[in-house]
């Protein structure tokens, strides 16, 4: 018994180390950054299916930017609701598709077809469910134009929380920033994995020579493929947070579309995870599962010292999980505070992923039957 109580407090420990290294640090924009230039040329492209919920927030947030010098592209994959008319009611120029070619995602090609249309050097793809806080889109072509204006920049939205079920998300959401490989203890000397989906600002002629969508057309993540594609062709790429300048609600429309969303991504994100980032991660959901064990032992042991400890134990994992989920979106203090909650859901849609990719081959997304 005492060995066993001695691995799980090792492995805690281990645990709480290997999530401070991997999520040590996130940097942010500046939200006092003013945009001079007013010969730039930008194209704000935002592809959209079935999008008539979410949408408008977005573009009435665009329409509110103290910087107005940008065209406004709304490309339409076949939504079968009003999303078209609600973009042409905010303003936006909207690219009707009628049908998706054999061998592209829609995302891919609702993007190309967008970049295509587009008029500006600078083009920006933005997610439907994002919205952008007031000068958000003059700090984030801020940052690009200092420090990415030859490659690319890419920002993860902060998340917005108002439903209890959206709180389930906290984990993907940690997971995919350490993902990206530079909030580790080492930084920048790390370079990326990828790129961020939901917020990519990048000059159109490196656009065109990466390819551009049409290169990753088969891509479920399209945005790590765009990212990895820039990284081959030695162009520069930033990720960092947009806490403060962007945020978005991610599946909205109920737990479900949570469930098939999450494990859509993670059925194909895998492979982009490297392996000590992946061995780190498993010793992190393994100290939270020791936690637990832990707590459950001492509480029947009758020994007052191993139940402080466990306690103590449980109270510090808890502490930096409420810590690391905060720094990425409004997460409900107590719903991480019972962080076994968040942490067995994971592991349930982690397996149905794989089990939908070795058996099923593919999910249903936004009407579409989506290969895996």
């Amino acid at each position: 018994m005492e060995i066993i109580l001695i691995i799980n407090i090792i492995v805690i420990i281990l645990s709480i180390i290997s999530i401070i290294l991997l999520l040590y640090k996130i940097p942010y924009i500046s939200n006092d950054v003013v945009l001079k230039d007013d010969e730039l040329k930008i194209s704000v492209i935002i592809p959209a299916r079935n999008e008539e919920f979410r949408i408008s927030t977005l573009l009435e947030s665009l329409n509110k930017q103290n910087f107005k010098n940008f065209e406004l592209i709304v490309v339409d994959d076949s939504s079968e609701d009003k999303t078209s008319v609600l973009s042409k009611n905010h303003g936006a120029k909207v690219i009707n598709l009628k049908k998706l070619p054999k061998g592209w995602t829609g995302k891919t090609w609702a993007c190309w077809n967008g970049a295509l249309a587009a008029k500006g050097t600078i083009l920006i793809f933005l997610d439907a469910d994002t919205k952008l806080n007031k000068n958000g889109l003059e700090n984030m072509i801020s940052e690009f134009l200092l420090n990415y204006k030859e490659g690319a920049l890419s920002i993860q939205p902060h998340h917005s929380v108002k439903k209890l079920y959206e709180n389930f998300s906290v984990i993907f959401n940690i997971v995919v920033m350490i993902g990206m490989n530079v909030f580790s203890l080492f930084g920048n000397k790390l370079k990326p994995k990828g790129s961020f989906g939901s917020c990519l600002i990048i000059g159109k002629n490196a656009y065109l020579k990466i390819g551009g969508h049409k290169a990753v057309n088969t891509e479920i993540l399209e945005d790590m493929a765009i990212g990895i594609n820039l990284l081959k062709n030695k162009l520069p790429l930033g990720c960092i947070s947009g806490k403060g300048t962007i945020s978005f609600k991610m599946y909205s429309e109920g737990i479900g579309e949570l469930i098939n969303g999450w494990s859509k991504n993670f059925a194909s994100g895998a492979k982009y995870t490297s392996k000590l980032n992946t061995l780190l991660l498993s010793i992190w959901f393994t100290g939270g599962i020791c936690s637990i064990i832990l707590l459950f032992i001492a509480i029947f042991s009758q020994s007052i010292l191993l139940i402080v400890s466990s306690i103590i134990f449980y109270l510090i994992y808890a502490l930096v999980f409420i810590l690391k989920g905060r720094s990425i979106g409004d997460f409900n203090i107590f719903f991480l505070f019972m962080f076994p909650i968040p942490l067995i859901f994971f592991i349930i849609i982690f397996l149905r992923s794989i089990l939908l990719v070795k058996f099923k081959h593919n999910v249903d997304w936004k009407g579409r039957k989506i290969d895996l």
